[in-house]
């Protein structure tokens, strides 16, 4: 009896101690590699159409994508899809790379895959966007646009983007933007170009990573 006791002590000792460690998930279990963490990346409820820009400027300045795509319009929607509409120099320099529709339908798919893209090309970026909004911004209760840069001041935005070698790109030009308000929050739907002179522009940029 005293031995039989001892057996069932000592195999109720080991069902315990694997039990133990079958809770705390350490038997040859490899770890699971985290996602990126962009906690620290700051969001500001797009309550205002300025936000919506801080919170695209942040996204590329950490060269995170969540920022900037939740602010843009949503690409199912007929009525509120993110558009990018080129220049004239652009969309002539698409014909004479041999890709006459490259900008044909550039919507949110493409430009975050410009983003990602470019975000493997470069050590650092930074935006700056460079506007009045008492002279610049046209606000309405449910659209809004930007004028980034006009024909006397043709450089609304600049893309400062620096490369291993130490060498900063900038890209730069004018644009319109029209922002519209859908659930009490402001999102960007059309990038215009189509009045940029620029050459070293964001459309450029955007034709040359070539998504």
């Amino acid at each position: 009896k005293r031995n039989l006791r001892g057996l069932i002590r000592g195999a109720t000792l080991v069902a315990s101690l694997f039990g133990m460690i079958l809770a705390s998930g350490c038997l040859f279990q490899p770890r699971i590699p985290e996602e990126p963490n962009e906690v620290d990346v700051p969001w500001t409820l797009p309550i205002d159409p300025e936000s919506v820009l801080e919170n695209m400027r942040s996204a590329i300045d950490s060269q995170t994508s969540t920022n900037y795509q939740n602010s843009l319009g949503d690409e199912d929607s007929e009525d509120f899809q993110f558009k990018f509409i080129p220049s004239f120099n652009d969309e002539q320099e698409a014909i004479n790379q041999g890709k006459p529709d490259y900008f044909l339908d550039f919507g949110i798919t493409r430009e975050l895959a410009t983003l990602d893209k470019l975000y493997t090309q470069v050590d650092s970026l930074r935006v700056e966007w460079i506007f009045d909004p008492l002279t610049d911004m046209t606000q309405g209760s449910d659209l809004t646009t930007i004028a980034l840069g006009d024909e006397e001041d043709p450089i609304g935005y600049q893309l400062f983007s620096v490369h291993a070698s130490g060498e900063t790109t900038i890209y730069e030009g004018s644009a319109e933007l029209t922002l519209r308000l859908v659930g009490g929050q402001w999102f960007l739907t059309i990038w215009d170009e189509s009045n940029s002179s620029a050459t070293q522009s964001w459309g450029r940029l955007r034709l040359n990573l070539d998504v």
